[in-house]
């Protein structure tokens, strides 16, 4: 679905990603973990077609897409959630999942998927007239990731879905991604929670310094000694 070969990237003289390479199946629930400053969000970034790379190739489904804009990207089924959420907050709830369904051109499809979407957030379908901005964070991630929904991708991605959320709506968050992927989509899941992370991921790579410095089974680097020493205090 996804193949990353040997990307570099640069911010002027800084070198922030080294070599990066991942791979990432169809139907496959991959995590990147990762401190502060390791290169995660350029990493999405890059592969959603807003940072140019120095060297390397991006792939999603055998096509090289490192030259193409990102509204191209979103077409060829490859969506993309930020760290930041990104709605319109003073948009009302349905608008805003109108707006993610831009790349549909069947006004009836449209109608499905907003269908679809309120009835995997029902939360959203209950709030659907009221103004997103007045959302609470849960809510308005859960909108963000119903709107990334709503261009029928065939990959997401998303970018610490857990920020700034409290422990009961991070479990919602991560059981809903969970069932997107159990729906034939695949994830790739950048995620400072390690721990919720890598319990769910089917593999996952850990990425420090800019650098892939492991990779293996989520639940196998769950118990391994440099992650749970570096990532979990253990």
């Amino acid at each position: 679905m996804l193949d990353i070969e040997s990307i570099n990237i640069y911010y002027s003289e800084v070198h922030v990603l080294k070599d990066v390479s991942i791979i990432v199946d169809d139907r496959e629930f991959v995590s990147v973990i990762g401190g502060n400053g390791a290169g995660k969000t350029t990493l999405l970034n890059s592969i959603g077609g807003f940072i140019p790379l120095k060297s390397g190739k991006i792939k999603f489904q055998n096509k090289e897409i490192q030259n193409i804009p990102a509204h191209s990207i979103v077409e060829m089924g490859l969506s993309q959630v930020s760290g930041e959420r990104s709605i319109f907050t003073k948009m009302s709830v349905r608008d805003n999942l109108l707006l993610g369904g831009w790349v549909q051109k069947d006004t009836t499809k449209i109608k499905n998927l907003l269908e679809k979407v309120m009835d995997m957030f029902p939360i959203l379908g209950e709030r659907k007239s009221q103004i997103a901005g007045n959302l609470s964070g849960g809510e308005q991630q859960m909108l963000a990731i119903a709107r990334a929904l709503m261009a029928e991708p065939k990959m997401l991605m998303l970018d610490e879905p857990s920020f700034g959320l409290a422990p009961k709506i991070v479990a919602e968050v991560f059981e809903t991604i969970q069932k997107i992927n159990e729906s034939g989509v695949s994830i790739f899941l950048v995620e400072q929670d390690v721990h919720m992370s890598l319990s769910i991921a089917h593999r996952a790579y850990v990425l420090e310094n800019g650098q892939v410095v492991m990779e293996g089974k989520g639940k196998e680097l769950l118990n391994n000694d440099h992650v749970r020493k570096a990532y979990l205090g253990i």
